[in-house]
């Protein structure tokens, strides 16, 4: 940085560009799903669709999100399984099993996208959600008055003083 200057590009401010709008709801979930996975993606989507979060653009991400916990339920039911072993003893030492491993990728990648979907309480206090709005005429004058900035409304040529 040069001294004494100001930084190049400093106080400029990118144009403003339109609003993105996607279309809002659940999409269908992917076929290739699985039952199990259509299942976490009907559920979570539905409550993402009542807090109006979530659009179609969202279906992948919330595709990703229910095989990911799919995963991880087939995986702990691995786990659960009867001889099954954290630790494996193999000729070269020992070796974390595989299945522990592949789980503890899932849980990372779940908590991610849950993060990414406003899925924990966390992310949740990041969303803002917008109502849709009103078609009622007396909400709609409502809303106007209040959008309105706070304070005194200063006329032109109005005499300023006693």
């Amino acid at each position: 940085m040069p001294k004494g200057g100001a930084r190049i590009g400093a106080g400029r401010k990118p144009k403003a560009r339109g609003l993105v709008t996607f279309r809002e709801g659940l999409a269908s979930p992917p076929a290739w799903l699985t039952p199990a996975a259509k299942a976490y993606y009907r559920h979570y989507g539905r409550q993402l669709e009542e807090s109006r979060v979530i659009t179609h653009a969202d279906r992948d991400a919330l595709a990703m999100y229910a095989a990911t916990l799919a995963d991880i339920a087939e995986l702990t039911r691995s786990m659960h399984e009867k001889g099954f072993q954290r630790v494996l003893h193999t000729e070269m030492g020992v070796k974390t099993n595989p299945i522990v491993t592949q789980y503890q990728q899932a849980v990372g990648r779940a908590r991610m996208l849950a993060q990414d979907l406003g899925l924990t309480p966390a992310s949740r206090s990041r969303v803002q959600v917008t109502a849709p709005p009103s078609t009622d005429p007396t909400q709609q004058k409502r809303d106007a008055f209040f959008a309105r900035p706070a304070g005194p409304r200063l006329v032109k040529g109005a005499a300023s003083g006693a």
